[in-house]
């Protein structure tokens, strides 16, 4: 029986004086981005992966709304003085600290003052609160707080965000559901708190995901425009040449007497070499003039990617959306920075890095890579053009205008897909 008294005593005073700790919950559905398409145009890889959802939930632009909103940098022990700060607010420079407000019996004349005595001022209600300290307060106490101490403590906003991210505790289900639990001695205000976090973990990556889109949409109405020139070219470059050769006869292959198993062989074989070496000399002039434009200032993305070889060399590619990204990232940094934070000058001078060395000398270095290939090919051309000379020069000159129209065809349907 005293056992039982002494629990039941127990109980009863730790229901008293123990405050419970609440725990609200909630989840979060993240949308798996799909995996690129070989051949799209240059851009950044995926907005965010999985886990980095995660960080940004983290991050003080997520944090620092939610604690402004809830006041979570002020803390009074007595709930029931809620109304008398409704209406606290704090200047850019303020002093952190604890603080008593003492309301005169007569509710006309007040005294705040740090417990640890380094501040004490005292004046009419009538007046604003502590506004040498950074305060912007007016409040209009009840009659049931005149005479009455009122204690409560400031910490500064980033503080207060430290403090939430350690109350939260999110974690990663199956790379698509992020679950979030936050804890907290009042169950209205975690529960209140944790809906603010996540209004304003979706607001943001909604806007990340809108700049994302609105900058690859631009990339791609670039290069859609620019491939649909080159496609208009290589239309009037075929239309042209069949007009001018429309009465002229057509020539028919020779065939050889023991050559009927391999003509075709031997007149596709030459064909396709030379119209590699074509497209080699063309790239070549391509990427010399986009060079030059670049040694001007002149300088777009776009106008490597409509370029075959380019296209080809992986290491250029790394390079570009290398660059790519990293004006991504710039953008995105110049939203949340000034032009002097260490972290966007650090970018501008990556970028600078890339368009002025590095990315030179990667095309110096496929522009010796097409020269060579083109020296080798000549030298073939060279002997087997002797046993090819019988080939029908126009009927070369149209195939060969053919695919370059279908060709330039086929990346125009490919890069209006995309956009799509």
């Amino acid at each position: 029986m005293a056992t039982t008294v002494l629990g039941l005593a127990g109980g009863i005073a730790a229901s008293r004086f123990i405050k419970p700790d609440y725990e609200v919950t909630a989840t979060i559905w993240l949308e798996t981005p799909s995996g690129g398409k070989m051949g799209a145009p240059i851009q950044a890889d995926e907005l965010l992966s999985s886990k980095a959802w995660v960080e940004l939930l983290k991050t003080f632009k997520v944090l620092d709304p939610v604690v402004q909103q809830q006041k979570l940098y002020l803390k009074y022990p007595d709930k029931s003085h809620a109304p008398l700060f409704a209406g606290f607010d704090l200047k850019s420079s303020f002093l952190p600290g604890q603080f008593t407000l003492l309301i005169q019996s007569d509710g006309r004349r007040y005294q705040l003052k740090q417990r640890n005595g380094l501040y004490n001022e005292s004046g009419r209600l009538t007046d604003s609160i502590g506004r040498q300290i950074g305060f912007r307060w007016a409040p209009k106490p009840p009659r049931e707080l005149w005479g009455k101490d009122i204690k409560f403590d400031l910490i500064t906003p980033r503080e207060a965000s430290g403090q939430l991210v350690k109350q939260l505790q999110p974690s990663l289900r199956e790379d698509k559901f992020l679950a979030l639990t936050l804890r907290g001695k009042d169950s209205k205000e975690a529960a209140t708190t944790l809906n603010l976090l996540i209004h304003r973990f979706v607001d943001e990556a909604a806007d990340q995901k809108r700049r994302k889109l609105t900058v690859l949409s631009t990339v791609l109405d670039s290069q859609v425009v620019n491939q649909a020139t080159k496609l208009r070219i290589a239309e009037e470059a075929l239309e042209g040449f069949r007009v001018g050769t429309v009465t002229l006869p057509r020539e028919e292959l020779p065939v050889a007497s023991g050559l009927q198993l391999t003509t075709s062989t031997v007149y596709s074989n030459y064909f396709n070499q030379k119209t590699t070496l074509d497209s080699l000399r063309r790239d070549q002039l391509e990427l010399e003039d986009v060079k030059h434009k670049m040694s001007e200032g002149e300088f777009a993305v776009d106008a490597f990617m409509t370029i075959g070889a380019v296209r080809q060399a992986p290491d250029v590619n790394r390079i570009l959306t290398e660059l790519s990204t990293a004006e991504a990232e710039l953008r995105v940094l110049r939203t949340k920075y000034t032009e002097e934070n260490r972290l966007v000058m650090d970018m501008r001078d990556r970028i600078e890095v890339l368009r002025s060395r590095t990315i030179p000398i990667y095309v110096d270095a496929l522009l010796r890579q097409l020269k060579g290939r083109q020296q080798d090919l000549e030298s073939r051309l060279g002997v087997v053009s002797r046993d090819m000379q019988q080939i029908p020069v126009r009927t070369q000159t149209e195939a060969r205008l053919r695919r370059e129209m279908e060709q330039a065809e086929q990346l125009y349907r490919m890069l209006e897909a995309s956009r799509q």
